[in-house]
């Protein structure tokens, strides 16, 4: 699957609040959640060229 920056951006905006809400709800720790965060966009990302669309995509 290829994205382009603006379909990127809009992932990002829609997942990113949560997920570091989730993180830091759970961890208590804003350097921590951080930390995850980053890594879980860098291997989202990574994997994007392996990513089979079935029933609407994400």
């Amino acid at each position: 699957m290829k994205l382009n920056k603006d379909q990127v951006g809009e992932l990002w905006d829609e997942i990113t609040p949560k997920l570091y809400g989730y993180l830091f709800n759970t961890l208590h720790d804003w350097s921590v959640a951080d930390d995850i965060l980053q890594t879980s966009w860098l291997k989202a990302i990574e994997a994007l060229p392996n990513f089979k669309e079935r029933n609407g995509g994400f």
